[in-house]
């Protein structure tokens, strides 16, 4: 059972993390972008859609990069960058501006899990304009990161939203131990060689290649252009140009309600822990 006052804590924590993000990104000259629910959020509601429980937003790949070697000197004490390239035990290959010493706790299936409080950071870039190079970009990306879920397969939630061939390969990876033969800093490094072989300065489309919306997350770069002011909880963020285009290509009616059942957070939070 979801705790509405630890997921309202959980909110307002993770929007300090986005001021402190759009700080540096304006301190540095770095263009970014709300993304996904956080961008839906603020088109539809000002703000979270009030049982959301992450923030997403992304910066071009070059500025991705630089903004994990500069962000550390304007971060406060308990502020923290997570990436696979400073600690080979997190698991995630996208980067996570987190609150060392706040967590909440979750429930996983039948399990309480405790994770960092954070937003989420994704590179955005380019991709092939010719169609049958730009399908085998996407099944390599789609290989490694399938793969990746394989390793981390005892954290995969399998939920009403998965489809029915992603819920038998969870079901067969959990009783076939495969992930164990492979090697997650490797595939994150994978990774990254794919998403770099097309820069957004040299492609006619770009987007976020690790959304959960795969080629959808992918607009013309006019599109993404300088951003569009939008509000999100009394503040003013950046969100693609086209935010319309946006929104509709990732959730069609935007506008439209989904059912009761499904106005339930991502991680079902159940606490909200501080430590000292």
């Amino acid at each position: 059972m979801v705790d509405n006052d630890s997921l309202r804590k959980a909110q307002l924590i993770e929007n300090d993390l986005l001021k402190k993000f759009r700080e540096i990104c304006q301190a540095e000259g770095m263009p970014y972008y709300l993304l996904g629910g956080t961008a839906l959020g603020a088109r539809r509601h000002k703000g979270f859609i009030p049982w959301d429980d992450d923030i997403d937003v992304g910066l071009v790949r070059e500025d991705y990069d630089r903004f994990l070697s500069v962000a550390p000197k304007y971060l406060e004490e308990d502020q923290i960058i997570e990436h696979y390239s400073l600690d080979e035990s997190y698991q995630d290959y996208t980067m996570k501006l987190s609150r060392a010493k706040v967590s909440f706790l979750t429930q996983r299936e039948n399990t309480v899990v405790k994770q960092h409080i954070w937003i989420d950071i994704f590179p955005l870039g380019g991709a092939p304009d010719n169609r049958l190079l730009r399908w085998l970009h996407f099944r390599r990306i789609d290989y490694y990161r399938m793969q990746l879920s394989f390793h981390y397969i005892k954290d995969i939630r399998i939920n009403e939203e998965r489809p029915g061939w992603q819920k038998a390969l969870v079901f067969l990876a959990r009783h076939i131990p495969i992930g164990k033969l492979i090697h997650p800093t490797g595939m994150k490094k994978a990774l990254d060689r794919e998403f770099r072989k097309y820069r957004a300065a040299d492609s006619k489309t770009i987007g976020n290649y690790m959304g959960g919306y795969r080629e959808r997350e992918f607009l013309p770069v006019a599109d993404f252009g300088e951003g569009t002011d939008v509000e999100f909880e009394g503040e003013i963020y950046k969100a693609p140009r086209n935010l319309d285009g946006y929104l509709t290509n990732l959730y069609g009616d935007y506008m439209q309600f989904p059912p009761k059942e499904q106005q339930v957070p991502k991680h079902h939070i159940i606490d909200v822990v501080y430590e000292k």
